[in-house]
């Protein structure tokens, strides 16, 4: 693994931090709702200019302070924050998050991508499920009614997943049907809200909305959570430069945070996604396919810097998502290199999290295939890099005069030794799906033969699929859905 001079890393952190509650104060928050306005303006070091709400510098530092190399110099904000459903235990130590929102799946029988479906959306759930991958809804159903979609995602992602969620991020009207179904989950089934940004400085209305409705309401605050995200900062809102989309990024979720804790009312505040999250989403930064040569150099530079904002004992826990992007519509050899490439980066920097599993054409396409595949490309470049501590083992000679007898004496080659074959598979990375005995006749065959491997290996996993919620809970969550087709299709 790689180390980095954390004082060094430290004094450039303290740059962004200082830079962020400079634009944080000057800018402060656009916050279209009055309600909530009346309510951060109850809390000292706040002041309203029309619809923009500005906090003093004393009250950014004091509830966002600068951390320690220990701590972590952000750590305030960017902490672990998975709000999914279940623990994802059973990864080795890591974790996967399939791709999000997807408008069309991969069809390896026509060979093209299509529109995707309720039943796709199904089948990508079920698999998630097998595979512990949590994660948003790796698709939309495009078939079902537009008024509809997103109360049928979350019906489908608690019905047919144990891992798997999304935010609300909605209407009241559907942000009233969708707590519905997760008060069926229990009483600690929390519903995560989303609070976004949209560059710059200004939260989503529509988010405001929906938490005035639930406190105007008297709706238990612990049922819900609100989740502040910052992918208002992304495509071409980015900043030139990484240090200054980090301070941006830091600035803005400052605000989130900030915002989101004088209007809670007792509801669960998520950590931030925050910088942690910021990687390469901008056009400027994205993928190999998009003809950047400087893609690996922002991934590394921005993992560094979320080493320090985690701390020390960044490794011990997971974080920093490193999204497996290609700029390919196919599951083809650009999108296995652009996957792999940045697969190996964030495991030299030590991500304990991969993301957009499944994603092709940036986040357009999806494809349970691809998924199997970047799950296969993410072990392989960790076992890679592995190599790297395994010295001793390199090292060993234990057998060598025996095989090097048999190969003098009886013309036995070194691959037909036992002990070598034993010493190839503990010091080199053995692939599960495409084995190294098969590459010449995935040469021969073409890459359909590796697609077809892996949809049956999709097949052979959906036969282990056995999630069922109680029959009450079940019935309860259908009616539910049947009520939200008569509410929101009129």
């Amino acid at each position: 693994m790689f180390e980095f001079n954390i004082d060094k890393i430290e004094s450039q952190g303290k740059k962004i931090y200082e830079t962020a509650i400079a634009l944080q104060v000057k800018y402060g928050m656009l916050v279209q709702d009055d309600f909530c306005r009346e309510r951060i303006l109850q809390h000292k070091g706040t002041r309203v200019e029309g619809e923009r709400v500005f906090y003093s510098e004393e009250l950014v530092r004091e509830m966002i302070p600068f951390g320690s190399k220990d701590k972590g110099l952000f750590c305030d904000i960017t902490e672990d924050s998975f709000h999914y459903r279940g623990n994802q235990e059973g990864n080795d130590g890591y974790r996967f998050r399939a791709g999000g929102f997807a408008m069309s799946v991969y069809d390896v029988e026509k060979g093209t991508a299509r529109a995707s479906t309720a039943k796709d959306l199904e089948e990508a759930l079920m698999l998630c499920d097998v595979l512990n991958i949590g994660g948003h809804y790796p698709c939309t159903a495009t078939d079902c009614d537009p008024r509809l979609r997103n109360i049928a995602a979350h019906f489908m992602c608690l019905t047919k997943s144990r891992v798997s969620c999304t935010h609300v991020c909605a209407g009241i009207e559907q942000a009233d049907i969708i707590h519905r179904m997760h008060q069926v989950l229990g009483p600690e089934a929390q519903m995560p809200i989303t609070m976004t940004i949209v560059t710059p400085f200004r939260i989503e209305e529509t988010n405001l909305q929906v938490i005035r409705h639930f406190i105007e309401k008297g709706v238990a605050p612990k049922s819900l959570r609100i989740v502040p995200v910052g992918y208002g900062l992304s495509g071409m809102n980015y900043p030139i430069t990484t240090g200054g989309s980090w301070a941006l990024c830091l600035a803005e979720h400052m605000g989130l945070k900030i915002t989101a804790t004088l209007i809670k009312s007792g509801f669960d505040i998520a950590k931030a996604v925050g910088p942690v999250g910021l990687g390469p989403v901008d056009f400027q930064n994205m993928c190999l396919a998009l003809g950047n040569p400087s893609q690996n150099f922002c991934h590394f530079a921005n993992n560094i810097l979320v080493h320090a904002a985690l701390g020390r004992n960044w490794r011990e826990y997971p974080h920093a998502e490193q999204g497996l992007w290609t700029g390919s519509p196919f599951p083809d050899t650009q999108a296995a290199s652009e996957k792999l490439s940045t697969a190996i980066m964030g495991h030299l920097m030590g991500c304990k999290m991969y993301g957009r599993l499944g994603n092709l054409c940036v986040d357009d396409v999806f494809s349970c295939e691809q998924l199997l595949l970047d799950i296969e490309l993410v072990k392989y470049a960790r076992e890679m890099i592995g190599q790297f501590g395994k010295a001793d083992a390199f090292m060993d000679m234990e057998g060598l005069m025996e095989e090097v007898g048999d190969y003098v004496e009886n013309d036995v080659s070194f691959m037909m030794a036992g002990s070598t074959m034993k010493y190839l598979r503990e010091l080199f990375p053995e692939p599960g799906i495409f084995v190294h005995k098969k590459l010449a006749a995935i040469k021969e065959t073409g890459s359909d033969s590796l697609l077809k491997q892996l949809s049956e290996r999709k097949r052979e996993l959906l036969k282990q699929y056995n999630f069922a919620l109680p029959g009450e809970q079940q019935k309860e969550l259908e009616n539910i859905y049947e009520d939200a087709k008569r509410i929101l299709i009129k």
